[in-house]
């Protein structure tokens, strides 16, 4: 039985020689214990914002008369797509998609608050706790991603 597989030199263009044995860790084996209970926070998170804002858009949107009921509930579910997006995107890209499920989260409340300063307050425990778990996560989410892109190139 032959453990050795080509792989293709970048430099020289020729194939190198490689054992399956030169890493500790075979392909199903690679985890990202101790990294991953505050990916799975963040991950929560940004699915608790879709959710919520599927619900509290839908409710607002309903109380509200012609068109801009409309606007309001599909905003509300374009807003709560991004938000699951990002969070399954966590699976992949973790640190990516935490750091752009900050920034949308962040601005999105900057803007509702420079067009209504009185919804800053409004859910702002929610709010803190969000912006709370994507922070702590972030650094985590960076050394999983790097260290699941160093496993796959290897």
């Amino acid at each position: 039985m032959d453990n050795q597989t080509s792989l293709p030199n970048k430099e020289s263009g020729t194939e190198i020689q490689t054992n399956e044995q030169d890493t500790i860790f075979k392909d199903g084996e690679f985890s990202l214990e101790g990294y991953d209970k505050s990916i799975k926070h963040a991950r929560l998170a940004l699915f608790a914002v879709a959710g919520l804002q599927l619900l509290f858009g839908t409710i607002i949107g309903v109380m509200q008369v012609g068109d801009t009921a409309i606007y309001t509930v599909v905003i509300s579910v374009i807003v709560a797509a991004i938000f699951i997006g990002l969070g399954l995107w966590t699976k992949s890209k973790p640190y990516t998609a935490i750091v752009t499920g900050l920034i949308v989260f962040i601005s999105l409340h900057l803007m509702q608050g420079i067009y209504d300063s009185s919804t800053i307050k409004n859910g702002i425990i929610m709010k803190i706790v969000v912006i709370v778990y994507l922070v702590k996560s972030i650094n985590d989410a960076k050394e999983a991603q790097e260290m699941k892109k160093n496993f796959d190139n290897r």
